[in-house]
Parts: C-alpha cells; sequence; structure tokens
C-alpha cells in the first residue's frame, strides 16, 4: 500500500500549504489581538458561581436518578463523527440512549454529541444524521486559507485555521448561526448534560472541559454565552494542522470584572488544543461526574446504584504497516514539514488509550478464543481474538465523620509536629460498568443466532456460516483503513456512501450483535428498572452482505501469518459495494430544541 493511501492527499496538501504560510506569515504572532477569541467576562458577583448557570454543561453535578450513566465518544476525525453517529442511532434503538445522563466528546465526537445534544427529542437518525456525520470539512478549509481575505486575516491579526474551522461548524452544522451553550436549555429526558473536552497547553496539558463553574473559575468568563462551535473546534484543534484555540482570561475578582478595572497592557490568555492528548476517549469527566454523583446520593441519604459507562470507541492502529516497504519515507513536501511527527502523536494517543481501558478493567490481551478467516482467495484474517467488552471498575471516593468526599482533601490536624494526631479520611469504592462500544477489531465479535428460542454462536466449520465470519473480517479490514481527518474516505476504489456504510454496520455489529456484552448491559439496566419495554436484547440473526467483496492492494506472497499481516491493506471491488448514494436532502441546519 501507499503512503498516499494511508495518508490522504489532501492531508499532505494541507500541510504544505500550511507550512508555505508559516514560512510566508510569520508576523502572526505580532498581529492585531482580539479577533480570535470568543467568551465574555461573566459579570456576577460569585467568585465560583456563575451568574447564568448552563444546567446542559454543569460543573457542579445534580444527583437527581438513584444511578449515573454516561456516554462517551472518542476522537478520530469524521471516522469518528459517523462511527459514533452509527452508535447512537443503535444505542437508541437499544433504548440505552433515553437514559443517558451525561456526554462527554473529543474531536470528532463532539460532531454525533452535539446533534444529539440539540435535538435529542426529534432525532432523525436515517437521514438529516447520516449527512451531518459526513460533511466534508477539510476542502472548505483549504479554500477557506487560500482564500485572499482569509489569508490576510490569518496573516496580520490573530484569526487562525482553529477559527475557520468553528466558523465552518456554525456554516455546516448550524446553518450559520452562532449557538451558545445557553440555548442548550434544561436537563431532561434525551436531553443529557453535554462536556466538550480539549486540553490547556497553558497549564501544562491539562484536561480543560467546557463546564459552567470550571469555566468561570478558570477563565473569569460566561459559557452560556459562548458558541459551542468553537468549543467543539477546541476539541478538535489537532497540533500541526491546526492552531490552538484562544480564551481570554479575565480577572478572576469578580469586582474588576463588572467594573472593567482590569489593566489593558496586561492581557492573559489560555490556549486549548485536542482533548486527544489529555483523554481521547472521553471518559475521565464521566467518572469524575459518577464521583460526585455517587457522593452526594450518599450525603442526602439516597440510594446510590452505582453507575455505567458506555465508550464510542472509533480507534483503529495506525497503518504503519504500510512503511514496511519503503525505504525512505520522504516525498516532496518533506522538505519543508516532514509529516512523522502525526505518527509520534498517533503513537502517544494509542498508548494512551490501551492505558485508559486497562484501568477501567478492558484487557485485550486476555482472549477468550481464536478463529482464522479466508477473506478471499489467497487473503487470510489470523488470530481474530474475542475479547470482553464489558467490565466492571471501582471508583474511589472519601469518606469521614459521616459525611463523603470526592477528593482526600478532609484532614483535621489536631498537632503540626505529630503526624500521628492527622486524622484522614477512609477511602472507599463503589463499583461502575463499562461497555466498550469498539471501532477496532469488529471481526472479534462472534456473530450469535437465535432460533426456537435458544442462542447459539455461529460455527466457523459449517459452510453456511462461513459468509458471516468472512464478512465481518472484510468489514474489520475496511474500518482499518478509513482515515482520521474531517474529510470521509478510506480504503481505495470505495465511493464515500460505502466508507459510511461500513463504519454503521461496524456500529450496528458492535451494539446489537454482541451477545456478550449486551447480556451484561442489558441486566444492569433491568436490574434498575431501566428497560421496561424490553427493548434492550441482541438481534435474532446477525448481519451479513455477501455483495461487499475485497482484494488485496498487493496479494501476498504466501500463506503465513506474518507475510499475510504484510499486505493486509485491501481495496473495494466494483461500484455495487454496499450502499446507494446518500440521498439528497435540504440543507437544514442543526438548530436548539426550543
Amino acid at each position: 500500500m501507499t503512503e498516499a493511501a494511508a495518508r490522504p492527499a489532501w492531508r499532505t496538501a494541507l500541510c504544505l500549504g500550511l507550512a508555505a504560510l508559516t514560512l510566508a506569515g510569520c508576523t502572526v504572532v505580532s498581529g492585531r489581538p482580539g479577533v480570535s477569541y470568543r467568551n465574555e467576562p461573566d459579570l456576577g458577583r460569585s467568585f465560583i458561581r456563575p451568574q447564568n448557570p448552563v444546567p446542559r454543561a454543569p460543573t457542579a453535578w445534580v444527583a437527581d436518578k438513584p444511578q449515573f450513566v454516561g456516554l462517551a465518544i472518542s476522537g478520530g476525525g469524521s471516522r469518528s463523527a459517523n462511527f459514533g453517529m452509527a452508535a447512537l442511532q443503535e444505542l437508541d434503538e437499544l433504548g440505552v440512549l433515553q437514559h443517558v445522563d451525561a456526554v462527554s466528546a473529543v474531536s470528532g465526537g463532539s460532531i454525533p454529541a452535539a446533534y444529539f445534544a440539540l435535538n435529542g427529542e426529534r432525532t432523525d437518525w436515517s437521514l438529516r444524521a447520516r449527512e451531518l456525520a459526513a460533511t466534508d470539512f477539510a476542502l472548505p478549509l483549504i479554500g477557506k486559507l487560500f482564500n485572499p481575505v482569509s489569508l490576510a486575516a490569518t496573516t496580520f491579526t490573530d484569526r487562525d485555521r482553529s477559527d475557520m474551522l468553528a466558523e465552518l461548524f456554525e456554516e455546516k452544522l448550524f446553518g450559520g448561526r452562532s449557538v451558545t451553550f445557553a440555548e442548550l436549555g434544561p436537563r431532561g429526558p434525551r436531553r443529557p448534560a453535554v462536556y466538550f473536552n480539549a486540553t490547556d497547553t497553558t497549564n501544562g496539558g491539562t484536561r480543560f472541559v467546557f463546564s459552567d463553574q470550571a469555566f468561570l473559575q478558570t477563565t473569569g468568563s460566561d459559557l452560556s454565552k459562548y458558541p459551542i462551535a468553537w468549543a467543539m473546534a477546541s476539541s478538535g484543534a489537532f497540533p500541526g494542522i491546526f492552531n490552538s484555540v484562544t480564551l481570554r482570561r479575565y480577572s478572576l475578582d469578580p469586582a474588576k470584572r463588572r467594573e472593567a478595572t482590569e489593566d489593558p497592557n496586561d492581557k492573559r490568555y489560555l490556549h486549548l488544543i485536542d482533548g486527544g492528548p489529555s483523554d481521547n476517549l472521553g471518559v475521565e469527566t464521566l467518572i469524575r461526574l459518577a464521583r460526585e454523583h455517587h457522593v452526594n446520593r450518599l450525603n442526602a441519604q439516597q440510594s446510590a446504584q452505582g453507575c455505567m459507562i458506555v465508550v464510542v470507541d472509533s480507534h483503529v492502529p495506525n497503518a504503519g504497516v504500510a512503511e514496511m516497504r519503503q525505504s525512505d519515507r520522504r516525498n516532496f513536501g518533506s522538505v519543508v514539514l516532514d509529516l512523522n511527527f502525526l505518527d509520534a502523536i498517533d503513537a502517544m494517543l494509542s498508548n494512551r488509550r490501551d492505558q485508559t481501558l486497562a484501568q477501567m478493567g478492558i484487557h485485550r490481551d486476555v482472549p477468550q478464543g481464536q478463529f482464522n478467516v479466508e477473506l478471499a482467495p489467497g487473503l487470510w484474517d489470523y488470530k481474530i481474538r474475542p475479547y470482553r467488552r464489558v467490565a466492571r471498575f471501582p471508583v474511589d471516593y472519601y469518606y469521614l465523620d459521616g459525611r463523603a468526599f470526592t477528593e482526600a482533601r478532609y484532614l483535621t490536624q489536631v498537632n503540626a509536629v505529630d503526624l500521628s494526631a492527622v486524622r484522614q479520611p477512609e477511602r472507599r469504592e463503589f463499583d461502575c460498568h463499562v461497555w466498550h462500544v469498539a471501532l477496532d477489531e469488529i471481526q472479534s465479535i462472534v456473530p450469535w443466532r437465535v432460533r426456537g428460542g435458544e442462542e447459539n454462536p455461529l460455527d466457523l466449520n459449517a459452510p453456511a456460516d462461513h459468509a458471516v465470519f468472512a464478512y465481518r473480517s472484510r468489514l474489520g479490514r475496511l474500518v482499518s483503513q478509513v482515515a482520521t481527518s474531517y474529510r470521509l474516505s478510506g480504503a481505495p476504489n470505495c465511493s464515500q456512501a460505502q466508507v459510511q456504510e461500513v463504519l454503521y454496520d461496524a456500529a450496528h455489529i458492535a451494539v446489537r450483535q454482541d451477545r456478550v456484552s449486551l447480556a451484561q448491559v442489558c441486566k444492569w439496566f433491568r436490574d434498575r428498572g431501566l428497560d421496561a419495554a424490553g427493548r434492550c436484547r441482541m438481534e435474532s440473526e446477525p448481519l451479513v452482505r455477501p455483495q461487499l467483496r475485497v482484494e488485496p492492494i498487493r496479494a501476498p506472497l504466501n500463506l503465513t501469518e506474518s507475510e499475510q499481516n504484510t499486505d493486509r491493506f485491501v481495496k473495494c471491488v466494483g461500484t455495487d459495494g454496499l450502499a446507494l448514494p446518500m440521498p439528497s436532502i435540504p440543507a437544514e441546519p442543526l438548530l436548539p430544541l426550543r
């Protein structure tokens, strides 16, 4: 497979253009300030409570239910946008989405998160949601970059590429409107809290979450007036491609903000980049909320039934195997900007993800079994190893003098010299469950069939079942080649409609046809009385599309496992593929509920 196949041409062209702009416009840092940042000061009188709270993005969680259900949507550009949107649709049909209390999103996952947050009571999964997920932001962004007006603005002011991305979000998703956090309205059924996660480079790479009290305490600003599109751009500001998103840091003294007595020559700022380096899965925000939920329930002497966190993870391994055949990975553009820094970022995000999943009890290195599948004549998948995608993990909190605390900061020191006199809170734990709805290794989900009221796994040795195993294996190859960018693209010869369809099929299998996971997830909801309609159950027939055919981009030399893995990339065969072209529908904007 060529490098162009592994890393789309538009990405290389964009990097070249950005490098040229960097060389030509190095005076940007001394340009006129005040164009880029969009946050406004909070004019209330409190140091910690915002004048205009945002019920759908609260920092302090209101524990109004015995259990907490969180949904995390990982980063991954348009791949995450489509897999995340498809997973939301499947979770909705399963009956889970109506019980979600909070959604935490990163990068491309912000698109489905914003859609559900703004349209939870009137979702159109089959048409509008698909169109939004497939929106091309990359080519319009390149057009903006080389527009003479925009080029002048980015050269002589602090307006930058991330601002252009936010503007495109407003144009493509919100109908050209600046939708603010205030327009999210109150929290309720199918109106969960929504959190966009970024990374604060000004404070050592810490996680930055757009929530109301935190926004006030870190920037002195009013989150209710902040445009959602800029929060989404902050979460997706991938290093090297986009600039950091700027926030003005107003005085933390409310009196100075109200009286405008700040020194105009002493302005300060925060700079935010992609949320991936701090938490590309978006789960740490939900774990914090689950802990606060549990502590608040205990202190109110109310029952606490733990938490369930659904992680929609669009990660796939970096396509570095293609480089095994390249002695020199450089191209013409590498003279100005070598793209190998992207590999370093990918490796960091992948390692960070594996660590987070392991801490939550998801261990992909403990397989339940193994089977081998033939995709096409001479093309095999080896060691497809199923693993458990549902786990239980402990969340800690602290207890002292009849009260629970989220942190170990409640200490009563009787004698500063005698450390034995220091009273420390007791560390306790409660159980939280995680369901890993993963795009990676979708082929490792063992297919089951329900017949005559009996559930049985399919048999690889049964000729009638070969097609199902082969389809999932082909699907796994194709989704692993979907690019991480803001333009939906994938394996050679695959149309955009085909690429979207394989992502939707993968979500369908991961949510509706994972028998082992559903048995545990549905039981969790039923034990808490959250599945009265009985919708949470596995489908009776496994999904299979015999018309999906693939061929190796380069035929393996033999059937050995190492050779098959070296030449593992495939391309679509024929133009019929999986799906018909997406229907054309009116450009209805993504508007908030009234």
